[in-house]
């Protein structure tokens, strides 16, 4: 029975030595390059950059990430029609003064009012919709 609890032999080990070793190292290292490699094509396919010139802007239902660049001037951002569920980030990335206004479409509601919001240098919102709420 004392057998039974002794270790296996080293030879026996898969990952022994310093080829085993580094073997193991670029697999986890291939693993974790791709997973990166994903996360940051699915983060950034669907962002959009704009200045001043796109301005007034309507916001696309594609358009999951909006990085404004107020630097050049103050932009609008019009939201499109809401459906339930769609989400939107929109984010002031100018370091000027000048302000992103958000409009929400038509008697659509923003933060429970059917008015404008402004988005100051580095702030931004994580928008929301929902049929009832609106975007919040």
């Amino acid at each position: 029975m004392a057998e039974l609890l002794q270790p296996a032999p080293i030879k026996d080990n898969p990952i022994q030595g310093e080829k085993g070793i580094k073997e193991v190292w670029v697999k986890w290292f291939s693993l974790v390059t791709s997973f990166i490699t994903l996360n940051n094509l699915y983060r950034t396919r669907s962002t959009t950059r704009i200045t001043s010139t796109d301005s007034p802007y309507t916001m696309l239902a594609t358009v999951k990430n909006l990085k404004c660049d107020t630097d050049g001037g103050a932009i609008t951002v019009l939201l499109e029609a809401g459906t339930n569920g769609t989400k939107h980030k929109i984010s002031n990335d100018g370091t000027s003064g000048n302000d992103v206004t958000v409009t929400p479409n038509g008697t659509e509601l923003l933060y429970q009012v059917n008015g404008s919001e402004a988005l100051y240098d580095a702030e931004n919102f994580d928008l929301d919709f929902q049929t009832v709420e609106g975007w919040s």
